[in-house]
């Protein structure tokens, strides 16, 4: 959706009132006319892909591995293309994804030999939107939600260790967490020379907030 709410900190406290809100990044991009922009917040990690064995037989038999690793993103990436029509309004094809990978061993056997390699368990959020703004309009895009559990254990020093007894001075409970990622974006047509000073001053005054 497209809203005319002049800047993000309206859109922000509106979202406080709905729950816990943190901002995870506040990137500023440009682009042309037609042309792809990538904005990543994340890191990059190798996990194990594939591995060969090959065995050299001679006076001696000796087997080498191949070990191929490949980088698996974890974080949020957008991948935004406007397209700017003559009369100045903005569509907007949007992809945002959200990667979340993790550690998993796993015993892999090859040529009889068993091995615990490192693997990747990747868990992907996205989207696509094509979305129709106009200039200085802010774009909100949500959607991107999950559910997490989480156990919590209590008990009573020294007492929750009595054999028998315990149990009875011990407790826990499940705690389920629901986020959702919102997306906001505010695209600008640049024009003149005055929209880039414009922008570059609101940039300045981000940085001297923080």
């Amino acid at each position: 959706m497209a809203f005319d709410i002049g800047d993000f900190n309206s859109f922000i406290e509106l979202l406080e009132s709905q729950g816990d809100t943190r901002v995870l990044s506040s990137p500023r991009v440009s682009t042309l006319n037609n042309q792809k922009a990538v904005i990543k917040a994340g890191t990059d990690e190798f996990f194990v892909t594939d591995i060969a064995s090959n065995t050299v037989t001679g006076t001696s038999s000796a087997t080498s591995r191949n070990v191929q690793l490949t980088p698996f993103f974890s974080g949020i990436a957008l991948d935004v293309t406007p397209q700017i029509s003559a009369t100045g309004e903005i569509i907007l094809h949007i992809h945002p994804t959200v990667s979340e990978v993790t550690d998993q061993e796993k015993v892999v056997t090859v040529s009889g030999e068993s091995d615990s390699l490192p693997l990747a368990f990747s868990e992907i959020r996205e989207s696509d939107s094509i979305v129709k703004a106009r200039s200085g309009q802010i774009i909100v895009i949500g959607g991107l939600m999950r559910n997490s559990k989480r156990s919590e254990g209590f008990a009573t020093p020294g007492l929750s260790r009595i054999p028998g007894i315990g149990r009875l001075f011990k407790s826990s409970r499940e705690i389920e967490q629901k986020t959702e990622l919102v997306i906001l974006l505010k695209p600008v047509v640049v024009d003149d020379d005055r929209v880039w000073s414009t922008m570059a001053n609101e940039s300045l005054q981000r940085v001297r907030r923080q």
